[in-house]
């Protein structure tokens, strides 16, 4: 194998390992950029579909965390760098883990209890869903505004059932931008919704 031909083989394995440096590190800075898409969607008001798609920190966080030490490894040729590599890789192996096992046990996403049109709209709804918890049973109720990808959430209330009377037992409609929320203790809670945005007007937190 002549000289110039030793080098050009060098020069298409540089090449191929700095473009596959480069698409490994962009679809990292990808993932962030959907992630402070669906944090940010998470939010009050924020759109529903981008929150349920994205807004989950430690699944997307480590998905990076694993592309980067790939990228890393894969750019990089000195064995001190790639020995930083391969522990960055070990140590989101040993988180992923933890937080598989974390979600197997407890689970990672909500479950819809319940969830009810407002009279005569069908843009509309008041939701309750069941949140995963150590120890407590836990739920949250919103208002879903809006259809297809342009609905929207808006938080109505957080109830922690390690106090029986802070136990969410109901929420139901009392009118068109009116929702009736009854706790554990008996109490009757009428929350009033902005009758444009449905925004709530003054969210319900117990416990």
């Amino acid at each position: 194998m002549s000289e110039t031909t030793a080098i050009h083989q060098v020069s298409e394995q540089d090449l191929l390992r700095r473009r596959h440096t480069w698409l490994l590190t962009g679809a990292a800075a990808l993932l962030a950029l959907l992630l402070a898409a669906g944090v940010q969607a998470g939010q009050d008001g924020g759109l529903l579909w981008v929150a349920r798609a994205f807004d989950h920190p430690l699944v997307i966080t480590l998905a990076i965390l694993g592309l980067l030490e790939r990228a890393a490894y894969v750019g990089l040729n000195h064995p001190v760098a790639r020995a930083l590599a391969i522990a960055l890789g070990l140590l989101t192996g040993l988180i992923t883990l933890v937080s598989v096992t974390y979600v197997l046990v407890m689970g990672l996403w909500s479950t819809t209890v319940s969830s009810e049109n407002a009279p005569g709209r069908t843009d509309r709804r008041v939701v309750v869903e069941s949140v995963p918890g150590i120890l407590d049973p836990l739920w949250e109720a919103y208002v879903f505004e809006g259809a297809g990808p342009f609905q929207r959430h808006w938080k109505l209330g957080f109830f922690n059932g390690d106090d029986p009377d802070n136990e969410l037992t109901d929420a139901t409609w009392s009118g068109p931008s009116q929702v009736r929320i009854v706790t554990g203790d008996g109490h009757a809670h009428l929350i009033d919704l902005d009758p444009e945005s449905g925004r709530p007007t003054r969210p319900l937190n117990r416990g």
